[in-house]
């Protein structure tokens, strides 16, 4: 289950976050609403909480009437527009695929696929030749967001997540982007780890293996929230390993879990904190060593 796993590294994609003009005619409702949001995200683009409850204030148009409106609003933004004007409707519609991501309310599944959908419709613009940062954080974002997707099957959107993750990859190097390779690499794994497809046990050695690259670059002393949430998510695939010995895997994840609570304690961090005891819990429910 994903509040097992951790947190996915999301990138967030606000630079180009500008104001945008009144909207014309056609599905002026739509147009007007993303406008706003527009604006709205760039003077508040740091502030969670007012985003959340900017689509709070808009609910009711969160819906599958938006879905439908959202590539014929976004073809008729773009129509004969300069390179710069496209990059900022690029801008617009995966800023607001993040803020509708990240969204706790409404329909969940809804609010994946506008996510799912603006992503994809600022990839149209976000090329690898022209834009190759946003075209991978936009990939790891549209990746993360079909790891949680509900609608459609649920092994193929992990396939398709998988695809995404490696295709960021080859832009987000260990060398030019550490942090992102990084993050990216943690994803991955989140996704081999729950994997449908192919040999569970090679897929859960795949996910240690990513862990741990990712650990290069997540040090304690560098990354301490990330360096906690990755040994957390390694710890899980270690009690969920099918290779190996069953104890001393278990013994591992009862180590890596501890020491994620050196960082993720109940006064900083309570929420991770309970998910790691918890984790911890069914790993000493499960212990083979010492006495049952």
């Amino acid at each position: 289950m994903r509040n097992k796993s951790g947190l996915l590294t999301y990138t967030t994609m606000s630079k180009k976050a500008k104001g945008f003009g009144q909207s014309p005619t056609p599905t002026r409702k739509f147009k007007d609403f993303l406008f706003a949001f527009g604006d709205f995200y760039r003077k508040n683009s740091k502030d969670e909480t007012k985003l959340q409850q900017f689509l709070k204030a808009n609910i009711n148009k969160l819906d599958d009437l938006l879905l439908d409106a959202l590539p014929l609003v976004f073809t008729s933004l773009i129509a004969d527009k300069s390179i710069d004007e496209r990059e900022r409707i690029a801008s617009l519609f995966e800023n607001f695929a993040v803020t509708i991501y990240n969204f706790p309310l409404g329909d969940r599944a809804t609010n994946l696929e506008l996510s799912i959908t603006a992503h994809n419709l600022s990839l149209k613009i976000y090329t690898r030749e022209d834009s190759p940062e946003d075209w991978a954080g936009t990939l790891n974002n549209l990746a993360s967001a079909y790891i949680n997707r509900i609608r459609g099957d649920r092994a193929e959107n992990l396939e398709k997540a998988i695809e995404l993750y490696e295709q960021a990859l080859e832009i987000y190097t260990r060398k030019n982007f550490p942090v992102d390779w990084a993050g990216t690499l943690n994803n991955l794994a989140l996704a081999y780890s729950d994997r449908i497809r192919g040999d569970r046990a090679d897929n859960l050695e795949k996910a240690i293996e990513l862990y741990g690259q990712a650990l290069e670059i997540y040090t304690r002393k560098n990354f301490p929230e990330d360096w906690a949430m990755t040994l957390n998510n390694l710890a899980l695939a270690y009690s969920n390993r099918i290779r190996g010995d069953r104890a001393e895997n278990l013994e591992k994840a009862i180590k890596l879990y501890e020491q994620a609570l050196e960082v993720r304690t109940r006064k900083n961090f309570p929420e991770n904190w309970a998910m790691t005891l918890n984790n911890l819990a069914n790993a000493y429910s499960v212990r083979i060593l010492g006495d049952r």
